[in-house]
């Protein structure tokens, strides 16, 4: 049975990605961004309020288009993809794998320009990808996260509070 791993953030952690994103987003005009685990996890994001009851829509659904995308590419003979970009009408969407099992989302519209977005996601990847690195490796005090292994039957009942 596939065990199913969550991540969880220290404070120290989730406040330096939170200034990152946020930092991101004023200097690429985009509209949110999000760092996720390739299983759905939501690790830490910016511009969509909670409130909405969109959030974890939006990212159960990035979630499951980007591991459909890299099946997509193990399918037509490649290893994966580890950027792509979807433009629609009004906003687009720009993925991009910063290593296992950590990807990066941005959601922006005409005000962004792509080459401009691209350009950043790669410098706050190599920020990101420093940081937990450092963190994974020892080479930091703070904690980053700590890996949690659970079967899937434990994940799914993390929906549901029996204790009502």
């Amino acid at each position: 049975m596939p065990l199913v791993e969550r991540i969880i953030l220290s404070e120290e952690i989730y406040d330096k990605l939170n200034d990152y994103l946020k930092d991101f987003i004023k200097l690429s005009l985009t509209k949110a961004a999000f760092l996720i685990t390739k299983g759905g996890q939501l690790l830490n994001q910016r511009g969509i309020s909670k409130k909405s009851g969109k959030l974890f829509s939006i990212v159960s659904l990035i979630s499951g288009i980007f591991s459909s995308t890299q099946k997509l590419a193990m399918l037509i003979g490649d290893t994966g993809f580890k950027n792509f970009f979807q433009g629609g009408k009004k906003y687009s969407v720009y993925y991009s794998l910063l290593f296992e099992p950590f990807v990066f989302v941005t959601i922006f519209d005409e005000y962004a320009l792509l080459g401009d977005v691209q350009l950043r996601v790669e410098e706050l990847k190599e920020n990101i990808k420093k940081m937990l690195v450092m963190t994974v490796k020892g080479e930091t005090e703070s904690t980053f996260f700590m890996l949690t292994s659970r079967t899937s039957e434990e994940a799914f009942t993390d929906l549901f509070d029996f204790n009502i």
